[in-house]
């Protein structure tokens, strides 16, 4: 195989992965992890569900991904402002009803905006 055509198979991989974990990303702070399908991620990502697993075995591998690529984007903030987006849509799934929940929801709520704030302030 030419270096020219490897490379080139190498630029269009990296960006099906790239593409891949955006919309991992937006598709799990959307769904959360338990409803985010890797089929929709796909779908999402304009890519085939055959190319997403060649790219990830799993969800759980694609999901650690995502939250590296958080890390590398704007370091552990960013990781624990992703990581407590998907808690405060896990607890709304869950329970919501209570005004106890309500609450708890309102001030991880606010805590997350905080940290995703501090995120963006670092990137």
């Amino acid at each position: 195989m030419s270096h020219g055509l490897e490379a080139y198979r190498t630029r269009v991989s990296e960006s099906k992965r790239k593409s891949i974990l955006s919309a991992a990303r937006s598709v799990f702070l959307l769904n959360g992890f338990q409803d985010a399908a890797m089929a929709g991620i796909a779908r999402k990502a304009d890519v085939s569900t055959a190319t997403l697993y060649k790219h990830f075995k799993s969800k759980e591998r694609l999901f650690d991904a995502v939250a590296n690529a958080e890390e590398t984007r704007g370091g552990q903030v960013a990781v624990n402002a992703f990581i407590g987006r998907m808690a405060v849509f896990s607890i709304k799934s869950i329970a919501y009803n209570s005004k106890a929940t309500h609450k708890a929801v309102g001030v991880l709520d606010g805590f997350v905006s905080s940290m995703e704030k501090a995120s963006k302030d670092a990137a």
